[in-house]
């Protein structure tokens, strides 16, 4: 080819200068991977525009006809007068020309780790600047990110939701088809392949844009360092590589530290690509080390998305529990059985999850990495919002606590009692009292996110218990109001529904993520959905019943029909309606009830579990990294390990957990039921103590036996993962199975090289005893209970496991068919206490 210029003059083009030929093995030539042709023009004036003008040559030395005049381009001014640039933007780090013996190099594939990080470190600090800053050309604009969000952010109905769908949708495929790859090739401080630039700015540029839509500043050190750990690529061992603590973050502001985090992931980006190289060398492939990163990057980015729903098991696992069941409960479900089977025979049915499984649980990519990195906590994900609905869940049964307590304490109050108290020691008392209570005011308004957290054991079995206590209450309400009014009866319908729908989509997700075992009462997703539409359509009933019986006709007298609610007692009559049944008595349990299915709803996330166990808000954004199994560099997982090891509980509450979430639900149906059942007068409550007596002794070693020998099961099937340091993993939902294999030997790995430094990350960092202190109280309050359910020998001796099992096969105790499960090591066990009974 030949190319000839001409120089801008005042109103028109000068002369064209003479032609200069070049070809492919030219020196001022280079290849990029896309054989795009990189032309170096020597002899240009600097400061001045330039239009071009390109012909070809033939094999026999003929030329074809001369293109027309290019678009007008502009030479730097002074530092850089043979290069020509088509914006004013400064040039990065020097100049971009290349040799043909380093293009060679390029090509082949030798550079070694540390000429490929260099390479990468530079790049990544080139796109990510024009990414971010934008680039304006003659001919294409590209928005800088702070003028993109505010076009994105005007698009969606409801910005914290919709954002990384919304930032999905931000298609650049145009840009690459107009000037702008020319001008990032030209500008590049390194030799650099097209397609991985294209694959570097998609990705910089939306998980910029998810920043800024966050309220995250993209032009800061800090946000930018965080941009730079969102491409970081997983292993192919899928095991943590653990590196020394407080590398990248800084304990006391929980921030990235810029150069070392962009360092980091360029080795570890040219890591990746250096062992892909070696692979396809020894298949005979001739490779680009920037091709293939530009690859693994869109692997990662598009291969992983799409498979949100997709089990880590096979099918098999959706068969039904069958020995570990409870026997009450195999007798209560058989009905449903062949209902069930027959759903899960359809594969469909065994990859659907629920909304907050399949957020939790989606695979990590460069977008899902930022998500979570720069997404702020919900104010519905705030521990003092939970504890209000809460409140507002347990309201009926605070009122009538309350109602009791005035019933029971009101003649108490009506006594006269007289003080003889000095008017001094009374100004003092309410000074010391003043100033207590302002500075305690401003002590836990400074120090709430630290001291407001629960012990770990109470919010772990909390958050597993919540369908089973919430079916416990709606069946007893239910059971109340039966004689009541039908408005009371269908709210108890609709409350032991959320209770259903919570439990049997945690245990859906987990035969879909994890491959467990099913019971047989628990639908497929088809009637799943159909449970759903139906609990929608109650809930409106009763709100439409509410407005038209209470509203209109109670309060504002409009009429005096019923239909749903209780009867009204004449005027000159006393009400035989229960008093906790009693107006405003419908009011408060639809609060309940709403409050009800969104606390159900929202200690499904793995964040507020997180946020209620104590976790700092900067301290969240690495917990969720390591949850999802997002790959890190160098100290990014370090906090999330720190915390992990803190909040562990012992192995005994984690079965019990892990109980209280496969069979809590049953036990709130059964309990209830039963109790009703014995002493209601309608049923067996007529019978005599004699009779009645022995058949509740026999009712609850039926119920005791079914607990415990579905207890026994789980510890029998989870014995391996309790005895060690990472059970707490088994205690967070929506966890695909690789991930949590993933997960646990990082944390086993964590344990194996600070094995005395547990707990010492997050007791360093509340200036407060407090929370340490309650949970050092809870857990020997605990440990007092669990050793009064140990088995040891009358005679004082210590067991082993064998001699357990020797002294206790008679007896129904021991390893042979035990309840009470064993550990056949007695230095991973605990210590049995006792006189040889439980």
């Amino acid at each position: 080819y030949e190319v000839r210029y001409s120089e801008g003059w005042v109103a028109r083009w000068g002369r064209a200068s003479a032609p200069q030929r070049f070809s492919s093995d030219a020196s001022t030539v280079r290849l990029t991977s896309e054989r795009r042709w990189v032309v170096t023009i020597h002899g240009l004036r600097s400061g001045t525009a330039h239009a071009l003008q390109v012909r070809g040559i033939t094999r026999t030395g003929s030329a074809t006809k001369w293109s027309n005049m290019s678009e007008a381009m502009t030479t730097l001014a002074d530092d850089a007068a043979d290069a020509v640039s088509v914006t004013s933007f400064p040039r990065a780090n020097g100049a971009v020309a290349a040799s043909s013996s380093s293009k060679v190099a390029d090509q082949s594939g030798n550079e070694t780790l540390e000429e490929l990080s260099e390479r990468l470190k530079s790049l990544l600090a080139f796109v990510c600047s024009y990414a971010v800053s934008g680039v304006e050309l003659p001919s294409v604009r590209v928005k800088p990110i702070a003028e993109k969000a505010p076009e994105v952010l005007a698009d969606l109905t409801s910005p914290q939701v919709q954002v990384l769908e919304a930032v999905m949708r931000q298609e650049d495929e145009e840009l690459w088809l107009t000037k702008l790859p020319d001008f990032l090739i030209h500008q590049a401080p390194a030799r650099c392949s097209t397609f991985f630039l294209r694959e570097l700015w998609t990705h910089l540029r939306r998980c910029a844009l998810i920043a800024c839509l966050h309220g995250h500043d993209p032009e800061s050190a800090e946000t930018q360092a965080r941009l730079y750990a969102c491409l970081v690529l997983p292993r192919s061992n899928k095991r943590l590589q653990a590196a020394p603590p407080d590398v990248l973050v800084d304990k006391d502001e929980d921030s990235l530290h810029y150069d070392r985090v962009l360092e980091l992931v360029s080795k570890s980006l040219a890591r990746s690509a250096q062992a892909q190289i070696a692979s396809k060398r020894a298949a005979g492939q001739a490779v680009n080390s920037l091709d293939v990163l530009g690859e693994q990057l869109r692997e990662y980015s598009a291969g992983q998305r799409g498979n949100t729903l997709i089990a880590d098991t096979p099918a098999a696992s959706s068969t039904t529990a069958s020995s570990s069941l409870m026997p009450t409960v195999a007798l209560l479900a058989w009905p449903w059985s062949s209902v069930v089977e027959a759903e899960d025979d359809e594969a469909v049915e065994s990859q659907k999850l629920s909304s907050a499984a399949a957020e939790d649980s989606e695979p990590p990519c460069p977008t899902r990495v930022a998500e979570a990195l720069f997404k702020p906590l919900r104010w519905e994900e705030h521990p003092a919002t939970i504890i209000f609905l809460l409140s507002l869940w347990l309201l009926p049964t605070l009122v009538s606590a309350a109602r009791f307590a005035t019933q029971s304490l009101y003649p108490m109050f009506k006594r006269t009692v007289r003080l003889d108290f000095s008017l001094a020691g009374l100004a003092l008392l309410l000074l010391v009292a003043q100033v207590g209570g302002v500075a305690l005011v401003t002590v836990l308004r400074s120090q709430l996110d630290k001291v407001a957290c629960l012990p770990a054991t109470v919010v772990f079995v909390a958050f597993a218990a919540a369908p089973g206590v919430s079916i416990w209450l709606a069946t007893r309400s239910l059971l109340k109001s039966l004689a009541v009014a039908p408005c009371f009866v269908l709210l108890a319908i609709h409350s032991l529904g959320s209770g259903y729908l919570r439990w049997a989509d945690d245990l859906l997700d987990d035969r879909t993520l994890e491959g467990r075992p099913l019971p047989s009462l628990v639908w497929g997703r088809r009637r799943q959905l159909f449970a759903v539409r139906m609990h929608r359509l109650l809930w409106g009933l009763l709100v439409a019943d509410f407005f038209l019986e209470e509203v209109l006709g109670q309060w504002f007298g409009v009429h005096s029909i019923r239909c749903l609610g209780p009867a009204l007692a004449p005027p000159d009559q006393e009400a035989t309606t229960p008093a906790e049944f009693q107006s405003p008595a419908f009011l408060l349990f639809l609060v309940a009830a709403a409050a009800h299915e969104r606390v159900l709803g929202l200690t499904k996330r793995q964040t507020v579990m997180v946020r209620m166990l104590g976790a700092r808000p900067g301290q969240i954004p690495y917990l969720k990294l390591f949850l999802m199994g997002a790959p890190s560099v160098g100290g990014l997982h370090t906090v999330a390990l720190g915390f992990l090891r803190d909040v562990s509980p012992s192995k005994w509450w984690c079965c019990a957990a892990l109980f209280l979430r496969r069979w809590g639900a049953f036990g709130g149906v059964c309990i209830p039921f039963s109790l009703y059942i014995l002493r209601d007068h309608q049923f067996l409550g007529r019978l005599s103590k004699d009779t009645l007596i022995p058949l509740s002794v026999v009712v609850g070693s039926w119920l005791g036996y079914s607990a415990s020998s579905s207890f026994a099961a789980i510890w029998h099937e989870c014995e391996e993962h309790l005895d060690s340091e990472y059970r707490v993993l088994y205690l967070f939902p929506h966890m695909r199975k690789s991930t949590r294999t993933w997960a646990c030997d990082a944390l086993c790995q964590a344990f194996r090289q600070n094995p005395d430094d547990s707990g010492r990350h997050a007791s360093n960092d509340e200036p407060w005893q407090v929370t340490k202190l309650s949970r050092s109280v809870f857990n020997s309050v605990a440990g007092g209970l669990t050793g009064l359910l140990q088995w040891r020998p009358a005679d004082g001796s210590e067991d082993n496991g064998e001699g357990l099992a020797a002294q206790g096969g008679s007896s129904g105790y021991g390893a042979n068919g035990s309840d009470m499960p064993t550990s056949g090591n007695s230095s991973n066990g605990l210590r049995r206490r006792g006189t040889g009974t439980i």
